[in-house]
């Protein structure tokens, strides 16, 4: 019987305990968290099964690690003697330097946004997600529909009521009852510990970042270095060198000897 049923048959005040039935635990509230969280794996298989490897661009990987050693150059250059600097400049800015060949030209970002092996691998996902869950959920509110399936160790405020009684439109029912809808979604966005510690951490938090709309059906977008190597060339171009290590041996001389006073 349904919580609604019982409560047209019994006399039912605000307070009072119900007393929950073993075999709803047995049937209803453990099956429903571990077939959840099997579902969880299963879908990390799947969405494992079906994603793209991303594509790697040889001329891209070379400007991004060509960016990396111009900047290095720029921030630790002050190490180097000047002469071993200026020739490391002189690589990088000069008229037939690197950068003047790099810093041309660009990456179609909009190709890449529109890629439709990136859009198929992320659709993918998202429905390898989405049929299963709204499989469960009709489910889960047509056999269990007005079931109160567990009860908090601990009071709760009436604004709670919405979030754990999802499905049982009872204004006596104390808060601490969670109907079996609404123990659903608790299980759904708190599964991701359980399936972490099976699979590893890259899939926790997934279901959520699902669920409420930040999943995208694109894949990682890699930012296009032509701008940061035309920024970087005329910074290393204006940037004045001064070794900081020119007079170490006076400033040794000096510390020493006005320790030694």
């Amino acid at each position: 019987r349904t919580l609604r049923s019982f409560v047209s048959q019994n006399s039912f005040e605000m307070g009072d305990e119900l007393q929950l039935d073993p075999s709803i635990r047995n049937w209803v509230l453990v099956p429903t968290v571990v077939i959840m969280v099997f579902m969880a794996i299963l879908q990390g298989y799947v969405g494992g099964a079906f994603a793209s490897k991303p594509t790697q661009d040889a001329k891209q990987t070379r400007k991004t690690q060509l960016l990396q050693r111009v900047q290095r150059l720029r921030v630790n250059g002050i190490t180097l003697p000047r002469k071993s600097f200026e020739m490391r400049k002189q690589h990088f800015v000069g008229e037939k330097g690197v950068l003047a060949k790099a810093a041309k030209g660009g990456t179609n970002m909009l190709a890449s946004m529109t890629d439709p092996t990136q859009m198929t691998s992320g659709l993918t996902k998202q429905m390898s997600f989405m049929i299963p869950q709204v499989a469960m959920m009709g489910f889960v509110n047509y056999f269990f529909s007005g079931f109160i399936v567990a009860k908090t160790p601990f009071p709760l405020t009436n604004r709670f009521r919405s979030m754990l009684q999802r499905g049982v439109e009872l204004a006596s029912l104390d808060v601490t009852y969670i109907s079996s809808l609404s123990w659903y979604f608790l299980v759904v966005f708190g599964r991701g510990g359980i399936v972490s510690l099976i699979m590893g951490n890259n899939n926790a938090g997934t279901d959520a970042m699902l669920m409420m709309g930040q999943g995208s059906m694109q894949g990682p977008v890699i930012p296009d270095p032509v701008p940061a190597l035309k920024a970087e060339k005329d910074n290393l171009t204006l940037m004045e060198h001064t070794w900081v290590v020119a007079d170490a041996d006076e400033k040794l001389l000096k510390q020493w000897t006005k320790n030694s006073v």
